[in-house]
C-alpha cells in the first residue's frame, strides 16, 4: 500500500500575490490589444509580459487572497461534510444547484473508491485560503487491486464546480509505473476547476475527455504540482477537448499541460506561473497518433512565465492543423540548445514531417526582447522557416481580448 501522509503545500511564492497590481492603466491595455491583434507591429518593452499580466482580481495559484470562496452558510450548501460517508450520500441526493461542502479541517479518505459521479450543476467546495485555511483534504492510498486509469470524481452531467479543495494523490514520486490514476475526469460541458491545490496523482491531476470544441472547461486558479510518473506525470491533460487554463501556479509536474493531439485538442494559457521543476518540456502537444502529422488544433499561450531554464517551455509535436500562437510570455529555457519552443515529429522522417504553424512572437527570453522566433526545429536538415508575416490569431478577437481586460478599460 501507498501511504498519503498530509503533504500540502499551499505556500504562494514572494510576489505572485501582487502580480496583478501594475495592470490598472488603461493606456498599457489599449496598447496590448493592438499588439495582440497586430503581432508584427514592432513591440514596445514597455508592456507587461508574462503572468504579470493577470487582470483576474485574483492571486495567481488561489489561496490566500482569493476572493470567491463559497461559505458553509451559503443557502445553496445541502450539507457539511466531514468523511466518506457523508460526502457519497451528500453527492447521492444533490441536485442541479446544489453545494455540497467539505469542512475545512476535514481529510476525507477514498482509498479504494472510484468514479463518484458528481451531478450535473452540483459545486464540491471548501475554504482554501480564507484566513491562510489549506482546505479541506480529499486523498487516495494505492493498494494492489486497484483499477488501472482510475480516479476518484467523473463528471455526470454539465454544469460542475470543484472548488477550493486539496485533492492529493498516493504518488509523491517520479516512479516509473503505469497507473493511469487522476484526480478528476471530465466528459460534459461547463466544468470548472478553480483555487484547489492538486498533488502526487502520478499519471495526471486533471483530465479532459472528449468534451470538444467551446465545452467551457475552465480551470484556473489552482497550485497543481507533483504529478511526476516517468512518461506520463501531467498536471492537465486533454483528449479532444478544449480548455481555458488561467492563472495557475504549477510545478513539479512532468509536463504541467498536455495534450493527446486529436483534432479537437485545444488550449489557451494565460497569465500563469510555471515553476523551475519538471522532468519534460512544461507545456507540451502530441502528435495525434492516427494521423502523424498533425498535433492538436489551435494553441495559444500568452502572457505566462516559465520560471525553469531546463526545459522546453513549449514542445509541438506534429503540425497544429490551425497554428500555435506563443506570445507576451517571460521564457528563460536553455534546454539543450534548443531554446525555449520547439517542434518534433516521433516516427516521421524528416523529409515527411511538415514543420510549421508555430508562431512564436513578442517574448522576453532570458532577459531579451525577441519579436520574432526562435522555434527549434528538430532534426530538420531543410532549415525550415516561418514565412511572415504570421496569420491572424482566430482566437485573439477583439472582444475576447476585450473580455479578457475590461475592468482595465473602465
Amino acid at each position: 500500500m501507498k501511504n498519503t501522509a498530509e503533504r500540502h503545500d499551499h505556500t504562494i511564492p514572494i510576489g505572485i500575490l501582487s502580480l496583478n497590481s501594475i495592470m490598472k492603466q488603461k493606456d498599457l491595455w489599449l496598447s496590448t490589444l493592438l499588439l495582440l491583434l497586430h503581432p508584427d507591429q514592432n513591440p514596445d518593452t514597455s508592456l507587461p509580459y508574462g503572468a504579470d499580466a493577470n487582470p483576474t482580481g485574483n492571486p495567481i495559484g488561489g489561496g490566500i487572497g482569493y476572493n470567491d470562496i463559497i461559505q458553509p452558510n451559503d443557502p445553496r450548501v445541502i450539507a457539511i461534510i466531514h468523511d466518506k460517508a457523508g460526502l457519497l450520500a451528500a453527492l447521492n441526493q444533490a441536485k442541479p444547484g446544489d453545494i455540497v461542502y467539505v469542512d475545512g479541517n476535514a481529510h476525507i479518505d477514498l482509498s479504494g473508491t472510484f468514479d463518484i459521479r458528481i451531478p450535473g450543476g452540483v459545486t464540491i467546495a471548501s475554504n482554501r485560503g480564507e484566513n491562510g485555511a489549506p482546505g479541506g483534504r480529499i486523498y487516495q492510498n494505492a493498494f494492489a487491486g486497484d483499477p488501472q486509469s482510475g480516479r476518484p470524481f467523473n463528471t455526470d452531467g454539465p454544469d460542475i464546480r470543484i472548488t477550493g479543495l486539496r485533492l492529493q494523490g498516493p504518488y509523491p514520486t517520479s516512479e516509473n509505473f503505469r497507473d493511469g490514476r487522476h484526480a478528476i475526469r471530465s466528459n460534459h460541458d461547463n466544468f470548472e476547476v478553480d483555487n484547489c491545490e492538486i498533488y502526487e496523482w502520478g499519471y495526471a491531476a486533471i483530465r479532459l475527455q472528449d468534451t470538444g470544441p467551446d465545452s467551457g472547461q475552465y480551470i484556473h486558479h489552482n497550485h497543481i504540482h507533483t504529478n511526476l510518473f516517468t512518461g506520463t506525470g501531467y498536471g492537465i491533460i486533454l483528449f479532444n477537448s478544449e480548455v481555458l487554463i488561467e492563472a495557475n501556479l504549477f510545478d513539479n509536474n512532468r509536463h504541467s499541460i498536455t495534450g493527446a493531439g486529436r483534432p479537437y485538442c485545444s488550449f489557451e494559457a494565460r497569465y500563469n506561473i510555471v515553476g523551475p521543476n519538471a522532468e519534460s518540456a512544461y507545456f507540451d502537444m502530441h502528435q495525434d497518433p492516427d494521423a502523424l502529422q498533425w498535433g492538436g488544433d489551435w494553441i495559444w499561450i500568452h502572457h505566462n512565465t516559465f520560471l525553469g531554464t531546463d526545459q522546453n517551455a513549449y514542445n509541438q509535436r506534429g503540425q497544429p492543423r490551425t497554428g500555435a500562437w506563443i506570445e507576451y510570455n517571460i521564457m528563460d529555457s536553455r534546454y539543450a540548445e534548443t531554446g525555449p519552443v520547439r517542434q518534433t515529429f516521433h516516427d516521421l522522417a524528416p523529409e515527411q514531417s511538415p514543420y510549421g504553424k508555430v508562431y512564436m512572437s513578442n517574448n522576453i527570453i532570458q532577459g531579451v526582447l525577441s519579436k520574432k522566433g526562435p522555434v527549434y526545429y528538430v532534426h530538420d536538415a531543410r532549415r525550415y522557416v516561418e514565412p511572415t508575416p504570421y496569420p491572424a490569431n482566430p482566437r485573439a478577437t477583439e472582444t475576447q481580448l476585450h473580455l479578457l481586460c475590461k475592468e482595465n478599460f473602465e
